[in-house]
């Protein structure tokens, strides 16, 4: 689990949500 959300693709996905995210705060 930790070493899929570590790869790159994973953590770019991430971040793109988690931008998502703050802007509807």
């Amino acid at each position: 689990f930790l070493d899929k959300l570590m790869g790159e693709e994973h953590f770019e996905y991430i971040g793109e949500m988690f931008e998502e995210l703050v802007e509807e705060w």
